[in-house]
């Protein structure tokens, strides 16, 4: 029905903090406001997997870091698991339950990343490594 749909829109932009932007076009946004609405759109439906691509890559520094912090959360509150591909480590680090790295489309290592256990892998660097990230939340509801 349509005002179930109104409602849960409404609920996903209050989750990234974008509630009162819902009757504003996208370019009139920022940057980070544009990732913090995707990330609203792409929730909406409840899927059960979430696929991110490089999803800061587009942000300066400062920026990357509060959107960055705002998605974790949302992630962390939902039943979605997360697959995200990026070539940041601390990045792959810091959203991660596990953490798969890539070398030249190789399998190189595979560990714990940093949500459950407080720290990531030794090491997860090197010109060519891509950290992937599969995630099933902490704290999240089954």
């Amino acid at each position: 029905p349509e005002a179930e749909r109104g409602a849960r829109a409404l609920h996903v932009l209050d989750q990234v903090g974008m509630v009162e932007y819902a009757d504003v076009y996208p370019h009139q946004l920022s940057g980070g406001q544009q990732q913090r609405v995707a990330l609203a759109r792409a929730r909406g439906p409840r899927p059960r997997l979430m696929l991110m691509d490089e999803p800061f890559s587009s942000l300066d520094t400062t920026l990357r870091r509060q959107v960055r912090d705002v998605v974790l959360w949302v992630l962390q509150n939902s039943v979605s698991a997360t697959l995200m591909v990026t070539h940041d480590p601390e990045e792959a680090m810091f959203m991660s339950d596990r953490i798969a790295a890539m070398s030249r489309l190789r399998w190189v290592r595979s560990g714990p990343g940093a949500c459950r256990t407080g720290c990531g892998p030794k090491s997860v660097s090197g010109p060519r490594v891509c950290g992937w990230t599969l995630n099933r939340r902490c704290g999240a509801r089954s």
